[in-house]
């Protein structure tokens, strides 16, 4: 009995030195984790600061991004001048949401009575690479560039908070794909000649000035009501364009959507004509138009897959 009650305690002993080592190497773990934390935190926080502070401004190359301003008010509901509203979409890196300019003898509502804008919200934690940032840099370009067409979406302002950057344009009724979804039996040749008519007039405007889409899709084809000029096409969506050269018209790399972009951008890796990847893409979203939903899913798209 005094032997087994011996070891008995040695074997408590053994197990409560094995538990103490087991939660003295836990709060090492504690301590390295909250250490790698911090150390996480201020390199992200670091090259953050190169990719939207240092490099914008020391390179030539960005001119079209405004300095940052650490003291405008920045928060879920406010950005500087403008009250944010509703979402209205959102992507893998950006959301958009309806804005008013907010006016201090005015309420927060829904029912505002000035004049409401669509702000693209590019979360900057998303964007940590040069090559993200010059995709902003070449989107505000091409906005700004291709201002006073009525078939490309105006451009309003161009705001780098603290955390986001903002891109603010005209609020327009709908896209193309939920005027699609909406009215898709009742589309015919003469609607679609005003919808066509209209995207191709602004993106040969685009072309005249050196810039391809890349990713022309009915979620990109904006439509606006005017009571002077019924439904007018507005082009939106510049996250992907490119600005070439007259003297040379190639696009080199894959991007855009399945069902609308070119083979090319798949069978030709040294490069392909943007324009005519742009052609096909209209031609796409034409198709989808006028085929039955059912047609469009199962005979185009599964060429895609």
């Amino acid at each position: 009995m005094i032997v087994s009650a011996v070891m008995n305690s040695r074997r408590k002993e053994k197990l409560s030195d094995r538990m103490r080592e087991l939660e003295r190497r836990h709060l090492d773990l504690v301590q390295d984790y909250a250490l790698l934390s911090e150390k996480y935190a201020y390199t992200k926080a670091c090259a953050l600061k190169s990719v939207w502070e240092f490099i914008p401004f020391n390179c030539q190359n960005f001119s079209n991004i405004p300095l940052p301003n650490s003291e405008l008010p920045e928060t879920s509901t406010c950005i500087g001048k403008y009250a944010i509203m509703d979402v209205m979409g959102s992507g893998q890196y950006s959301i958009v949401k309806r804005c008013v300019i907010s006016n201090e003898k005015q309420a927060y509502s829904s029912t505002f009575a000035e004049t409401q804008f669509a702000v693209k919200v590019i979360r900057k934690e998303s964007f940590r690479s040069v090559e993200s940032i010059q995709r902003i840099e070449k989107e505000v370009a091409a906005l700004k560039n291709l201002t006073g067409c009525m078939n490309v979406v105006c451009l309003k302002d161009v705001v780098n908070g603290p955390k986001a950057f903002y891109i603010v344009t005209e609020l327009c009724a709908m896209d193309l794909y939920d005027f699609n979804e909406k009215f898709k039996y009742v589309i015919d040749d003469n609607a679609l000649a005003v919808v066509l008519r209209q995207l191709i007039n602004g993106m040969e405007y685009c072309w005249s000035k050196g810039i391809v889409h890349r990713d022309l899709k009915p979620e990109n084809v904006l439509l606006h009501m005017d009571k002077d000029h019924g439904m007018i096409v507005k082009i939106c969506d510049f996250g992907l364009c490119e600005q070439l050269s007259p003297a040379d018209t190639q696009v080199k790399g894959f991007c855009g959507s399945p069902g609308f972009f070119a083979p090319e951008a798949l069978l030709k890796q040294e490069g392909f004509c943007g324009v005519r990847g742009d052609t096909f893409s209209i031609g796409s979203i034409a198709l989808e138009m006028l085929l039955p939903p059912q047609y469009f899913g199962k005979q185009w798209m599964p060429g895609y897959a």
